[in-house]
């Protein structure tokens, strides 16, 4: 259990600290990244939840007979992976992120 509360702190320090306030350049209060650290919290767990209620599902379905040997969350996960790199590959290529670059890696002003 304590490896599991540290990895959910982790991640909802990584999400308040390094995606919203470097990537997004988002300036936050204390109590707002606080706020969004228990909100990312919530969604890390629910996230935890919803794979062992998937796990618990696959041995129903196997119980009753079927023959099913994965769940879905994995196969949700791979799809939206998917369309998540593939949007921001195309960002960064065409968008804000190295199409912004000029010379020597500079970033050419607006």
């Amino acid at each position: 259990l304590g490896t599991v509360s540290g990895l959910i702190l982790a991640s909802a320090g990584a999400v308040t600290h390094d995606l919203i306030g470097e990537a997004f350049g988002v300036r936050l209060t204390d109590q707002e990244k606080v706020r969004i650290a228990k909100i990312s919290s919530l969604g890390v767990g629910a996230l935890a939840i919803l794979k062992q209620l998937d796990r618990a599902w696959v041995l129903v379905r196997r119980a009753a007979g079927y023959d099913q040997r994965e769940g879905v969350v994995g196969r949700v996960f791979a799809y939206t992976a998917f369309v998540g790199v593939s949007i921001f590959g195309l960002w960064l290529v065409f968008g804000g992120g190295l199409a912004q670059m000029g010379e020597g890696g500079t970033p050419t002003p607006p």
